[in-house]
């Protein structure tokens, strides 16, 4: 099942802020073609599914995107902002979600788990900061469906990346193999929601 946009609300345990639309005469919105970029995030260890780092344990703080619950990326915060701003600046259609698995026996490796498209961008302010995110229809999949990320897709320095834009053909190659994995957004989101009551509880 993917996302459709919706109207942003506050984030958990984020203190209140101001979030408007906002139209950039540069933004490319939605994506015209049919390329995409990587873009990386931490995993959560204590989970077998892709899904970020809210109890800090890799990130050393609670991590809040990509924000899946609102299919959206720097939703909560910015993180890697200017690759989200040349994302949006740019014609391409695919945010790839991509992480280094920190659970199971694929601990170690580094996956493309997924992606967002662009269908939205939003101008967001607090703490004395401003910045943008993106948001669009989601897909994740499960680390035994995902794209191990190789030197074809992430160059020679493919190990240690943070983002990277994709051409046409590599962006081909990374959607048909997610393409044939069924996506898992509505249990990621659930065990998000499951590890962060059970860290409250402790």
């Amino acid at each position: 099942m993917s996302c459709r946009p919706t109207p942003v609300d506050l984030c958990r345990n984020i203190s209140p802020r101001r979030w408007g639309r906002a139209d950039d005469p540069d933004f490319h919105i939605p994506g015209a073609k049919n390329t995409g970029r990587l873009h990386f995030f931490f995993h959560c260890p204590k989970s077998p599914l892709p899904v970020r780092d809210v109890l800090g344990i890799e990130h050393h703080g609670t991590a809040t995107e990509p924000h899946i619950e609102k299919c959206a990326e720097n939703y909560c915060q910015q993180c890697l902002q200017q690759n989200i701003v040349g994302f949006l600046k740019s014609e391409e259609k695919y945010l790839f979600l991509f992480t280094t698995c920190r659970n199971g026996e694929r601990y170690g490796k580094r996956f493309l788990v997924g992606y967002i498209t662009k269908r939205e961008a939003f101008f967001c302010t607090g703490h004395g900061e401003s910045w943008w995110s993106v948001q669009g229809v989601t897909k994740l999949v499960s680390f035994e469906d995902a794209y191990l990320l190789d030197r074809p897709i992430g160059g020679p320095y493919y190990k240690t990346i943070k983002f990277r834009k994709l051409d046409d053909g590599q962006t081909a190659k990374v959607l048909a193999k997610l393409g044939k994995g069924r996506s898992i957004l509505d249990k990621c989101k659930a065990e998000i929601k499951r590890l962060l009551d059970r860290a409250d509880s402790e």
